[in-house]
């Protein structure tokens, strides 16, 4: 609104108490003779304080020897015959506009009874015809 919040929307599943909660699916449909439709999420713009976040998390886990839920983070396939090439993801921080740019942070989990988990930066192998970044 011109001077209040504007609204807000929540989309989720209910709570389970004796099996599994519901899941929540986006997709856009499939194109015969076109590009594939897009999905975007975007945080509004604020004028004063800090920009909106976005935080995406996977579940925990409770079980005595459950796993937490994974986030995957996968570009799209590039099925040409010829010449399609795969996808690219990106993750960049901000741009600092007269003052410092954003961060980026990668980090594995702490393992609070033994080992933290890896962190794993690797190129793919090569093609026939290429070589690997």
């Amino acid at each position: 609104g011109n001077n209040g919040v504007s609204g807000n929307m929540v989309l989720k599943t209910g709570t389970a108490s004796g099996g599994n909660s519901g899941s929540y699916t986006v997709t856009t449909g499939a194109a015969t003779n076109g590009a594939g439709g897009a999905i975007q999420m975007t945080v509004g713009t604020g004028n004063t304080g800090t920009g909106g976040a976005m935080t995406l998390t996977a579940g925990e886990s409770t079980a005595a020897s459950g796993t937490g839920g994974a986030v995957t983070v996968t570009a799209g396939k590039g099925a040409g015959a010829t010449a399609g090439a795969g996808g690219a993801v990106s993750i960049s921080g901000g741009i600092g506009n007269n003052f410092t740019g954003g961060a980026v942070t990668v980090s594995s989990g702490v393992g609070t009874a033994t080992s933290s988990g890896a962190v794993l930066i690797e190129s793919s192998n090569a093609g026939n015809n290429g070589v690997s970044g």
